[in-house]
């Protein structure tokens, strides 16, 4: 035990216990009671702690960025919460840490130094398009307060040394939570909104898109090899730029095709087969999703032949027409699903002003308008369009069927549904990532370097042992 005094006088009653008297102050329970200067020098000690551990993850980002940050979200970002939950007026103190992250975690996790409006929106969550690194100045005072207003009820009870713990109300301070978490969500909001109005008109859009249900599911995941949810360091950064509509470095000015090159084309342009490439990865990936609760998955179904009289005329019904994939039991036991995947570019100029939802739900409606009729009354089947954007956004069926399946894969493994679920987001949202990583990087057309075709090398030309006279 632990007696904090101002004065020495009453030590001598304790002499013969194990109670320690101090007269400056001392840890207690994680934070740390007594005299305002031990406060504040045990505080700056943990802080000191803290910006070297920080900065040995500044030396590991600057090889591995994505391990870096897993770390730090993961771990070192929960270790001053206590602290500042539990101390008071104590922001001024975690000014070294914050110009840790600004001048050496951020830059060397990013590979670019950031601005003022850029570090604003790196520390806002996930769900809003940040990276989830806040400023622990600003939460300090903020998480005290929360912290205090939500144990108020306990607080009364310990001080008042009431031993009746039954009349301790969990109901009030479970009202009291959401209400703060209520206060929380309306200022996130209105920080965000604030944000993307100082924005460029495409960094608007990007922001819009990294906020989407599951955009920014590849940040939550654990960088593991196995499941394919590893990124270089050059993969990481170039993910990050894409997240934020940022100039990526290193490309090239203009594209195979002749084109001037940028994001934009990238995304878009067809030579080197990237753009195929993308819908096939989502293609695979959802039928290997598919396959875990249905039968009969398959990718590329031939569409029975039709008749154009019996359909609206917007529908496809040419002979030899395909579908991305079918599968049967999702809705029914005996139900075929077709699913046809589109892939959109939302930053595209001739899409930037237009609403995301609005955008998304456009492509869905134009790939039921093509396909719908044919599929309900020629295959008896149901139709299910399967709409992303190339960073991540999803329209309302794919969401639904996406819920539909991670509760189908939940009862049939007795997993949790909520981790079925993020399971599926992140193995299609890595699908997506890597094959646009792929397009930004990837060769497009052939090398300009003549070079003899393999087919034409004469290989018998090397010599053997037995063309020479060996002594």
């Amino acid at each position: 035990a632990v007696v904090s005094t101002q004065s020495g006088h009453y030590g001598r009653g304790f002499s013969k216990t194990d109670i320690k008297i101090t007269m400056h102050g001392e840890r207690h329970l994680g934070a740390v009671i007594g005299s305002d200067t031990f406060r504040e020098e045990y505080v700056s000690n943990k802080v000191n702690g803290w910006v070297k551990d920080v900065q040995e993850l500044t030396d590991i980002a600057k090889e591995d960025p994505q391990l870096a940050y897993t770390a730090y979200t993961k771990g070192l970002a929960h270790r001053w919460t206590f602290f500042q939950r539990t101390i008071k007026n104590i922001s001024n103190h975690f000014i070294p840490l914050e110009e840790t992250f600004r001048n050496s975690f951020l830059p060397a996790l990013l590979g670019r130094g950031v601005s003022d409006a850029q570090r604003k929106i790196i520390a806002l969550p996930l769900r809003y398009g940040g990276l989830a690194i806040q400023n622990p100045v600003l939460t300090s005072d903020k998480e005290f307060q929360a912290s205090n207003v939500i144990t108020d009820e306990v607080q009364r009870l310990i001080y008042n040394q009431d031993t009746q713990i039954e009349k301790f109300d969990k109901s009030k301070m479970n009202t009291e939570k959401q209400s703060i978490r209520g206060i929380k969500e309306v200022k996130l909001k209105s920080d965000f909104e604030d944000l993307k109005g100082q924005m460029p008109l495409n960094q608007q859009r990007a922001l819009e898109q990294a906020a989407h249900k599951g955009a920014s599911s590849w940040l939550s995941a654990l960088p593991l090899h196995a499941l394919g949810y590893s990124l270089n360091k050059a993969e990481f950064r170039d993910s990050i730029s894409l997240r934020y509509g940022w100039e990526i470095p290193d490309i090239h000015t203009h594209c195979a095709c002749g084109a001037k090159n940028d994001i934009d084309h990238v995304m878009t342009c067809k030579k080197g087969g990237y753009v195929t490439f993308r819908h096939n990865a989502l293609r695979d990936t959802e039928a290997e999703l598919l396959r875990e609760v249905c039968k009969d998955v398959r990718t590329e179904p031939l569409l029975l032949p039709t008749d154009k009289k019996c359909h609206p005329p917007s529908t496809n019904t040419q002979d030899q027409a395909r579908l991305d994939i079918v599968a049967t039991g999702l809705w029914g036991t005996f139900e075929r699903t077709f699913f046809d995947v589109r892939v959109t570019h939302a930053g595209a100029k001739s899409n930037i002003n237009k609403s995301l939802d609005k955008l998304l739900l456009n492509n869905e409606n134009e790939k039921k308008t093509k396909y719908s009729s044919r599929v309900i009354n020629t295959e008896k089947s149901s139709f299910v369009p399967l709409v992303y954007s190339t960073a991540g956004s999803t329209a309302p069926e794919c969401k639904r069927h996406h819920k539909r399946l991670a509760e189908l894969i939940s009862g049939k493994r007795n997993e949790n549904y909520s981790s079925v679920i993020n399971h599926i987001r992140t193995k299609i949202r890595f699908s997506l990532l890597k094959s646009v990583l792929m397009a930004i990087r990837g060769i497009r057309g052939r090398d300009s370097r003549k070079c003899m075709p393999t087919a034409f090398i004469p290989f018998n030309l090397i010599p053997t042992e037995g063309t020479y006279e060996c002594p």
